[in-house]
């Protein structure tokens, strides 16, 4: 793949075969940014790092003001918007380094967000960071997985508060995405996809593991 880089010929900057081109720059972040998510509506922008959960109003670049302070939780490391269609509420959740996880609301007449959930998850024993979120509206269920061996499954009120479904340790399991399958009698299948061993575990609603497909160890 080609990487992806703008040519400096011109006012705007554009990608190289001018098919894109700058449309903003975001300020906010002084490290390395770890994570984004754009609203399903494509209203706004969350990104995550150091500087902990940002997030901005694209209409007007804006930068909103956030319930917590820089790196209360540690650096923010996942994200996932949370949107049902019979719901007026943006919600977001994040993971962080340090295993929180923690979601935070808002009413879509309100600018600004509150934190409505904050927790500290259990990680595997070689890693507490979260590294992926996953929100299937339908069910209104999150899913949430750990650097090393733990796939949590949460639902989520309708003040976006969760209640834990299932926790389940996959030994030897280094999850770097998880996503919702297709929906059983019980509820939709979790996928979680290994890092390291190219595996890719498929969950029930009990936790148990219906399917492992191999595709080959990632270098």
């Amino acid at each position: 793949m080609t990487p992806f880089t703008f040519t400096t010929n011109s006012k705007t900057p554009k990608s190289k075969n001018g098919k894109y081109k700058l449309r903003a720059l975001l300020a906010g972040h002084q490290g390395a940014v770890a994570c984004v998510t754009a609203h399903p509506l494509g209203s706004h922008v969350a990104s995550g790092g150091r500087e902990g959960t940002l997030v901005w109003k694209l209409q007007d670049k804006k930068l909103l003001g956030s319930p917590t302070g820089a790196g209360d939780r540690g650096v923010t490391t996942a994200l996932a918007w949370m949107i049902r269609p019979d719901d007026t509420d943006d919600g977001l959740a994040f993971g962080t380094d340090d295993g929180y996880l923690c979601i935070w609301r808002r009413s879509r007449k309100e600018q600004e967000f509150t934190e409505v959930y904050c927790n500290h998850l259990e990680g595997g024993e070689n890693g507490q960071e979260i590294t992926a979120i996953a929100f299937d509206a339908s069910s209104s269920q999150l899913a949430v997985v750990h650097r090393a061996e733990i796939v949590h499954r949460f639902v989520v009120d309708p003040l976006m508060r969760l209640t834990t479904v299932k926790s389940t340790r996959i030994k030897n399991h280094w999850p770097q995405a998880v996503g919702f399958g297709q929906t059983a009698a019980r509820g939709p299948e979790i996928w979680s996809f290994g890092r390291e061993d190219g595996e890719i575990h498929i969950l029930d609603e009990g936790g148990k593991i219906t399917v492992t497909k191999t595709t080959g160890v990632v270098m």
